[in-house]
């Protein structure tokens, strides 16, 4: 495993990273029902229960939105991490960046297909730093997100606001 720069097909000249949809099920499975907890991020990655650690809340309530991605990612490829993948949506952003990963249409999430994309909500005063970080795979997002925690929306609920998005497989 790990990340590959593809040679054919609609990915042909960028860089991809095998992710496997039974081990990415199967974490999500284990978040169900964690809150969402600003800065929570996973102590044990590549592991199944999760722990989550946030300075905020100093306890093992959940994730926040990067900090699941980072995990899921993790468990879903066993070596993203290794590869440097950070912690913090705006790092996130600028290493999917760097490393080359496809940049897409959003609305493409729609289509049914089989890839897996990366997305980013950017905020600050000149929309410029990423704010929010989610998965989307045939046709709703997998996040972490306020007032709920790990789970699933239809991809729509972005349609029209994402900044960036990319595909990773």
């Amino acid at each position: 495993m790990g990340l590959k720069k593809q040679t054919e097909g609609d990915l042909a000249g960028y860089t991809t990273i095998n992710i496997d949809l039974g081990l990415f099920a199967a974490y999500e499975a284990a978040c169900a029902g964690l809150e969402y907890v600003w800065g929570g991020k996973c102590t044990n990655l590549g592991h199944i229960p999760p722990t989550w650690y946030s300075l905020e809340k100093q306890s093992n309530q959940g994730p926040d939105c990067s900090g699941y991605v980072r995990a899921l990612l993790e468990y879903a490829t066993a070596c993203i991490v290794s590869q440097g993948f950070p912690d913090g949506s705006v790092a996130q952003c600028d290493w999917v960046k760097a490393k080359g990963f496809k940049p897409g249409d959003y609305s493409a999430t729609g289509d049914g297909d089989d890839h897996i994309r990366i997305a980013f909500k950017h905020e600050g005063t000149h929309g410029d730093t990423a704010g929010h970080v989610w998965l989307t795979v045939h046709g709703h997002t997998v996040e972490s997100y306020g007032g709920y925690g790990p789970g699933q929306q239809p991809w729509q609920v972005y349609s029209g606001i994402v900044d960036e998005c990319f595909v990773l497989c």
